[in-house]
């Protein structure tokens, strides 16, 4: 439930603040990355960080999952960094 609050509120956010549709991963429905979500964050409450990022569809830096800022980018993110601004 708290997970999909926060997808709510950044998809929410991001609409607002920079005009950007988020798209959720579609491991969000399936059962056995809930289970291994449950296992690794009962472990670590950082890996639920890592996780989020995941069903965003950015790859975590395991190594450091909740420091955002040290996550490799997504190739979409590579993408888009030449792309155009949007009007």
């Amino acid at each position: 439930m708290a997970t999909t609050f926060c997808l709510t509120v950044y998809a929410a956010t991001m609409d607002q603040e920079f005009h950007m549709d988020v798209h959720v991963s579609q491991m969000v429905d399936d059962l056995r990355s809930w289970w291994s979500f449950r296992e690794n964050a009962d472990q670590d409450m950082d890996y639920a960080a890592g996780f989020f990022q995941m069903l965003l569809g950015q790859q975590p830096n395991w190594w450091m999952p909740s420091n955002f800022c040290a996550r490799t980018r997504s190739v979409d993110d590579v993408d888009n960094t030449n792309a155009p601004p949007p009007n």
